[in-house]
């Protein structure tokens, strides 16, 4: 009743993060679930719905989708994780978040860039 926070780890057995560890906040309005949580991932990555430079932020720093249309009746945290896998397995690349990810970044090049940051 009185749960305000978890952290959740997510690590992909398959796709382009295949082999990294994320870390991720997830914050509970006191409304919740009428209002959604909000979501920072606290582990760096190179992903396009994810900026960094928002690590922090009260706002959270993951783009999902699912937060548009939240609705208490429908959404729930298995939904929330369900969305984070999804983003890590498709990430959006024409709407990148982060100002050093380009739209017109082929899907090669972005591979290429998230193996060498999953590298060190």
């Amino acid at each position: 009743d009185n749960l305000q926070s978890i952290t959740i780890q997510l690590r992909p057995n398959d796709g382009i993060f295949q082999g990294g560890r994320f870390d991720f906040l997830i914050k509970f309005a006191d409304r919740y679930p009428e209002v959604a949580p909000k979501l920072n991932c606290l582990t760096n990555i190179y992903h396009p719905n994810i900026n960094m430079e928002y690590k922090t932020d009260a706002e959270g720093n993951v783009c999902l989708s699912l937060f548009d249309d939240w609705s208490q009746a429908r959404h729930g945290l298995e939904d929330v994780i369900n969305s984070l896998l999804f983003l890590l397995n498709y990430p959006n690349l024409r709407d990148p978040w982060p100002t050093f990810i380009s739209p017109s970044m082929s899907r090669r090049t972005f591979k290429k860039k998230v193996r060498q940051s999953l590298a060190g």
